[in-house]
């Protein structure tokens, strides 16, 4: 995978244009957990999974096989804690408040990694490696792996080069690709 792109998806995610995903609908869902949308539901029954959102791990959908992820729009109403009256509450945060200030964060990873921009609004989905019982699974031994390879952004600097390196290198060997 010499050409990072955000474009394309399986194929067989083809589920995500049906009869069962127009009966699901579009409506926002008032949860933060983007594995409460119904799409991310269904793409489950699929064998899709919804991609880790940590900071470290946003890259992971473009260096991923095309043949095995996908996306759906992101129409969560998130919450922001944040004190009220000296009480701390949840304030309902929109999915456009949100993007403004992921857009930084995702802006931050453009300027560390040789990537094109994420594509805002995007809930990813990620099937598996055959020989792997979960997406979790596969990041686990991907970071496992980057410690003992010193790939790993805490034994360099913060550096994410090295470790988006050794992911794309992982995930050949995983999907069995040269």
């Amino acid at each position: 995978m010499n050409e990072y792109s955000w474009e394309g998806i399986s194929p067989e995610a083809q589920f995500l244009w049906g009869e069962r995903t127009k009966e699901i609908g579009d409506r926002p869902v008032d949860s933060d957990d983007a594995n409460d949308l119904p799409l991310a539901r269904l793409a489950r029954e699929h064998g899709f999974e919804v991609a880790p959102d940590a900071p470290m791990w946003l890259f992971l959908p473009v260096v991923w096989p095309i043949a095995d992820r996908a996306w759906i729009r992101d129409n969560r109403l998130r919450h922001l804690q944040t004190y009220v009256d000296g009480q701390l509450v949840d304030v309902p945060w929109s999915t456009a408040d949100y993007l403004e200030a992921a857009d930084d964060e995702h802006d931050s990873l453009a300027r560390l990694l040789p990537l094109p921009k994420r594509p805002p609004g995007r809930v990813w989905l990620l099937r598996a490696p055959r020989d792997h019982t979960s997406i979790d699974e596969t990041v686990r031994q991907m970071s496992d792996s980057s410690w003992a390879a010193g790939a790993h952004p805490d034994q360099n600097e913060g550096d994410l080069f090295p470790f988006l390196q050794h992911c794309e290198y992982a995930l050949k060997g995983f999907f069995g690709h040269d």
